[in-house]
């Protein structure tokens, strides 16, 4: 069972940075094993948030990105802004395109990251949102200054 009380678990904010709280204060008082059983975990679980409490106090108990920490394939700053470059010259093109146009020595998977992260994308208007825009151009234009005329020749047909 839970060491803490049920109701002042539900009232506090964070549950895990509680739980490893008392858990750690447990730790340190009862020991480890002890305090393994009463939290049903294993005994390395309960000293990793004992140790950690104990050297960093409570930002210890957070808990830690797990992101890599390099990332050594990744390109340098100057090549993903001349890839930007490239890409705001010419928007129409993809990362296969520009690779192969401009023979560019760096993979179409990190170029197409690049463009990804990098570059806005536009936003492509909907059609009922392009019919709006083009009745208010054409409310702006003068009476009878635009005409559009369809017209049909009849000369080809032979009436029997």
């Amino acid at each position: 069972m839970y060491p803490t009380p049920y109701y002042s678990m539900i009232r506090s904010k964070n549950h895990i940075y509680d739980f490893r709280l008392h858990m750690a204060q447990s730790a340190m008082t009862k020991g480890v094993k002890p305090t393994a059983r009463l939290f049903k975990t294993s005994a390395p679980t309960v000293r990793k948030w004992r140790d950690r409490f104990q050297r960093q106090g409570l930002s210890g108990l957070q808990e830690l990105s797990r992101a890599p920490h390099s990332c050594p394939h990744k390109l340098s700053k100057e090549d993903e802004d001349f890839i930007v470059k490239l890409r705001k010259r010419l928007p129409g093109y993809g990362a296969e395109h520009l690779k192969d146009e401009f023979d560019l020595p760096w993979g179409v998977n990190s170029i197409a990251r690049v463009i990804r992260q990098r570059c806005p994308t536009r936003i492509r208007k909907k059609k009922h949102q392009k019919k709006n825009d083009l009745r208010h151009i054409k409310a702006a234009y003068k009476p009878y200054t635009r005409y559009q005329i369809d017209t049909k020749y009849l000369n080809p047909l032979i009436l029997n």
